[in-house]
């Protein structure tokens, strides 16, 4: 587990840059395998010492967590019945 190379990093990253790097790759392959993503959450846990990143911004590790916050609430006029 670890880089997603779908889109490898540059060779030319510092060793700060290449943490960022995976950090982020394995939380985006996290997210496209949901559900089924508990190996990849676990490997980010238990590597926590290296990916000690501290973000405003984060990746979702799940689609509903996406819907919850970014969703539109359930009575807005003019929302298409789903």
């Amino acid at each position: 587990m670890g880089e997603n190379n779908s889109f490898p990093a540059p060779d030319s990253l510092d060793t700060q840059d290449k943490i960022l790097s995976a950090y982020y790759s394995v939380l985006r392959s996290s997210y496209l395998s949901y559900p089924e993503n508990q190996a990849y959450l676990d490997y980010l846990h238990n590597n926590r010492s290296i990916f000690n990143i501290q973000s405003y911004f984060d990746v979702p590790k799940d689609p509903a967590s996406v819907l919850s916050q970014w969703g539109l609430p359930e009575k807005v006029p003019g929302k298409c019945a789903s």
